[in-house]
């Protein structure tokens, strides 16, 4: 990667009547496209999509992990749900097991003493929504999942006019979710009349994945993908950071318990990064990742600034650099043509590839999006003979005499390896030259 530019800066070449550099051409042009085995070039939801052998990867975005036993997202003040108007809850998640009382939403009404909302699965698994005036504690009890659905993603809405006694519906979407004595649905829906309503403001305010009472109780395990109050609130939990962020309300929630909050999922609702942007906040080495359309109050009075290159505007056709993993080989083909993407492969990944956090023996074609992004890494976790086969398209931005890298468009993998003045030439088209020494 310590190669020159000099050796072909300022050649002219005379197109049409202009003069251009040689580097110039090259911005536009892909040197070698001919050798080239697969290219990755277009986003497409969650697809990585490759235009010449059909060979798509994956994209597997930050979400939140919760551990079931002591951590989960909580406010102590903000958001609430005012008695006696339309409730309109969704919310997307994973199951992790099938035992336990865990805690998707609360927003009180996980007590007779405390007026407000909370929705558990039971430790049958079994969706239940507990309502309470403050006096009277309600359940109401929909569908009664079943262990066949540990793994699959399931979307959930709560609907209720908020009368005591009026019908609740639940509606349940998945792929052949099994509901416990009824069968198997894309799409089940249960009814319940057992609600109570209670005027003014629920008791607490919102908690996800667990719910308070004097401490936080009934601890979620699996992810929660998304959580909506129709008008109120709504988050994409990702767990990258020490908070959560609502996207049109103006409420943060924060962790608690042990760290370790995120995973990479297949989770098409944590797109919202990339199709909306975000913004990067530090404070030392801590990092937030801020939607656009949620409110910085609470990190900036917790002393995070926003970085000088902290602005990562949405794109739906390329990566805005939101973590994330790519898979590029989803269905297990070990397709030869993307051998130069295995990190299991000895002869052609490095030990220190292997040696990544971000590594999986089971999944060896995974990689971290800085780790194909940035030439830095890529081509020190490729050994000689191979460093020069693969390339990432990118754009950069320049702040504090720094480059950092704003968007993957492309992943350019080639059968031979370049070397010299030919991978100066590709460099060049992909926007990295700026990283060569």
């Amino acid at each position: 990667m310590k190669v020159a530019l000099s050796d072909i800066s300022g050649i002219d070449l005379r197109m049409t009547n202009s003069l251009y550099t040689w580097s110039n051409y090259w911005v536009n042009n892909l040197f070698g496209k001919d050798d080239l085995l697969t290219r990755h070039n277009n986003i497409d939801e969650d697809v990585f999509t490759e235009s010449l052998e059909g060979l798509p990867a994956k994209i597997l975005p930050a979400t939140a992990l919760f551990n079931g036993t002591d951590n989960g997202l909580i406010n102590t003040s903000g958001t609430k749900i005012t008695g006696g108007t339309p409730i309109d809850i969704e919310f997307t998640f994973i199951l992790a097991n099938v035992s336990g009382s865990d805690g998707v939403i609360g927003i009180g009404g996980q007590a007779a003493a405390s007026k407000g909302i909370t929705i558990i699965l039971s430790s049958s698994e079994v969706i239940t929504v507990l309502t309470s005036d403050g006096t009277t504690l309600n359940t109401a009890e929909f569908q009664d999942l079943n262990i066949a659905d540990v793994g699959k993603k399931i979307r959930c809405r709560i609907q209720w006019d908020g009368i005591t006694g009026h019908t609740m519906t639940c509606d349940i979407w998945g792929d052949a979710i099994e509901v416990f004595g009824e069968g198997t649905f894309d799409h089940h829906q249960a009814t319940s009349t057992q609600t109570i309503a209670w005027f003014g403001d629920s008791s607490e305010a919102i908690s996800i994945g667990c719910y308070r009472g004097s401490i936080p109780l009934g601890f979620w395990a699996g992810y929660i993908q998304h959580v909506k109050v129709a008008g109120i609130f709504e988050m994409y939990p990702t767990g990258l950071g020490k908070y959560e962020y609502d996207i049109i309300g103006g409420t943060t929630l924060t962790w608690i318990g042990t760290a370790g909050y995120t995973t990479f999922a297949e989770n098409t609702d944590n797109l919202y990064y990339f199709k909306n942007g975000w913004k990067l906040y530090t404070k030392g080495a801590d990092k937030e990742y801020l939607p656009y359309g949620a409110s910085d109050a609470v990190i900036v009075a917790a002393g995070y600034v926003l970085a000088d290159y902290g602005n990562y505007v949405s794109s739906e056709s390329v990566l805005n650099m939101f973590p994330c993993l790519i898979d590029f080989d989803p269905d297990d083909g070990t397709d030869p043509l993307i051998d130069n993407l295995d990190r299991s492969n000895v002869t052609i990944a490095t030990d220190l590839s292997r040696a990544s956090a971000y590594y999986d023996v089971l999944n060896p074609y995974r990689w971290h999006i800085n780790e194909i992004a940035d030439p830095r890494i890529y081509t020190e976790f490729l050994n000689v003979g191979y460093a020069g086969k693969l390339y990432s398209k990118i754009t950069t931005q320049l702040s504090g005499g720094n480059y950092y890298i704003k968007s993957l468009n492309e992943v350019l993998n080639f059968a031979t390896d370049k070397l010299a003045e030919d991978q100066i030439k590709i460099m060049i088209y992909c926007g990295s030259n700026v990283f060569a020494i």
